[in-house]
């Protein structure tokens, strides 16, 4: 690999590996990677939307960890005599050397948990164990949450061969983090985590006599910066962001949808049992919040109230002008939710509402919207079904549209039922192997524009696709993962490969039948 994609790869982290048994329409799911590029396949209602979900509300559940950690168990690890903040304190000085600390730079030091002594790795475990106890807590009542279960032993899948207790496991390649969703309970390894430390952080500490009692403010700091370095090593993911596939209806009725819950927002704390109040399912609510909360691009700011990324910019740019053929606009209102608007290329002055719009523009406005003013780079984008109403040329475009994502720094899930999809992203990955010269990628894919052609490709590491088969029909899935096909170069489906072989049999029979042999 080129150092140029050596460089780009490590924008993405490490990568989440996730294992989840008996949830939902889900028998078995093992050793599910994240890459940056990860794709759902297979039958409609075999639960790709369902682990797409799981993931978002895992994401969810853990992401401000600060907010979910009690501190009670502080106590007794700055006990009066500070031993086991000492020990803590003492090791990681001197598995840092002082150069380490004494550095002016700010740059972050690495620890191996497994460079500690075993003592301290006892005390590592309980803090990761203890800290972890809340974090849990606060996963379940996210996937709660968004499965709509008060006791998760009801997601089991409720078939014959799915009645064991579900179970996720999230970790690296190493280690594990091992989760009952029926008792809430957990288990965890971290003996090959690497505590992440700001030298600043450290020197601040390093004036203390060993005589003196060490400061619980630098115990909790380092538990907390161990926590937060352990939970990266495990999802290597900042944040989530879902599009549902039921974008398209909440863009062009949002205000309506807006209103009705408004209206009747006052009734929810009583018995409404006999009016027939819209339920929303919680990714609906999420869906139609963020768009509610979009700004126009002139004044785009991220959620943390920075200037929008000019990577997500382009990234947006590049849908408009390759896809769309058409920009994006959108209008705030003084008084309540905005409105989208499509100007179509030559056309400027001419604005298209959503509602009027085709249905390939609403499928596509709310992801160029939130590129503007609420993703940031290092967000795993979750796309159900991107080729939604796109003509077989658009969707290739749109598949290439991911990977220029992938490139740009963001993680991508996507769920589809397009082979057009999935061989495009095939493709993709021939285009990045290090004989393809950059100029001939371009003359060859020709999908976004030659610029932005010579610098799209996706490397094997990169990708990875799951494909959903069920045991039986309408029986729970098992998912599996499928390798790059070194002979065919590319990613083959079983399931495609028997629906366009059946329709070709179809086709011959009928012809013969037509013609008498």
């Amino acid at each position: 690999m080129s150092g140029n994609k050596q460089n780009e790869s490590s924008l993405h982290g490490p990568n989440l590996i996730l294992d989840v048994e008996n949830f939902g329409p889900i028998a078995e799911a093992k050793n599910v990677e994240f890459k940056p590029m990860t794709v759902f396949v297979g039958p409609s209602n075999t639960g790709k939307s369902y682990l797409a979900m799981l993931l978002h509300a895992m994401l969810e559940g853990m992401r401000d960890v600060s907010s979910h950690v009690a501190y009670g168990w502080l106590n007794d690890l700055a006990d009066p005599k500070a031993t086991k903040a000492k020990r803590l304190l003492s090791e990681t000085t001197a598995l840092l050397g002082e150069s380490a600390y004494r550095h002016r730079s700010p740059a972050i030091s690495e620890i191996p948990i497994g460079s500690y002594s075993h003592e301290a790795r006892e005390i590592l475990h309980n803090i990761a164990e203890n800290q972890c106890a809340d974090v849990v807590k606060a996963m379940l009542e996210s996937i709660r949450q968004y499965f709509e279960f008060g006791d998760l032993s009801n997601l089991r899948t409720g078939f014959p061969l799915g009645d064991g207790r579900p179970t996720i496991s999230i970790g690296d390649n190493s280690s594990r983090w091992s989760v009952s969703l029926n008792s809430g309970t957990s288990t965890i390894d971290i003996n090959d985590v690497k505590v992440k430390l700001d030298r600043r952080e450290i020197a601040r500490y390093m004036g203390q006599s060993w005589d003196d009692e060490v400061s619980p403010d630098w115990v909790f700091r380092f538990a907390y910066r161990m926590l937060v370095s352990w939970l990266t090593a495990f999802t290597g993911l900042r944040d989530s962001v879902y599009f549902p596939s039921a974008r398209t209806g909440i863009l062009t009725s949002h205000r309506v949808m807006t209103d009705s819950l408004l209206r009747d927002a006052h009734r929810f704390s009583v018995d409404v049992t006999d009016r027939p109040i819209i339920p929303y399912h919680k990714v609906s609510r999420d869906f139609l919040r963020l768009i509610n909360g979009v700004t126009s691009s002139d004044r785009s700011l991220s959620r943390n109230g920075r200037r929008s990324d000019g990577r997500m910019r382009e990234v947006a740019r590049a849908i408009e002008q390759a896809v769309l053929h058409g920009t994006i606009e959108v209008i705030e209102g003084k008084y309540g939710p905005p409105d989208f608007e499509y100007h179509p290329s030559g056309y400027r002055e001419l604005g298209v509402p959503m509602f009027r719009s085709s249905s390939m523009v609403t499928e596509l406005a709310p992801i160029v919207a939130f590129l503007r003013s609420y993703i940031e780079v290092g967000d795993v984008l979750i796309i159900e079904e991107p080729e939604a109403h796109l003509h077989p040329a658009a969707q290739q475009t749109v598949a290439a549209v991911l990977a220029y994502m992938v490139r740009k720094g963001f993680r991508v899930l996507v769920t589809t039922h397009s082979h057009y999809i999935v061989e495009q992203l095939g493709a993709l990955v021939n285009a990045g192997a290090d004989t393809v010269d950059p100029e001939e990628r371009a003359r060859h894919l020709q999908l976004l524009g030659r610029e932005l052609d010579r610098d799209l490709y996706l490397t094997q590491d990169e990708v990875a696709v799951y494909e959903f088969e069920p045991r039986a029909d309408n029986g729970p899935s098992d998912v599996m993962g499928l390798e790059f096909d070194p002979d065919l170069l590319g990613y083959y489906p079983l399931r495609y490969s028997d629906a366009l072989t059946a329709q070709r049999n179809r086709n011959v029979h009928m012809i013969g039948a037509r013609e008498g042999f």
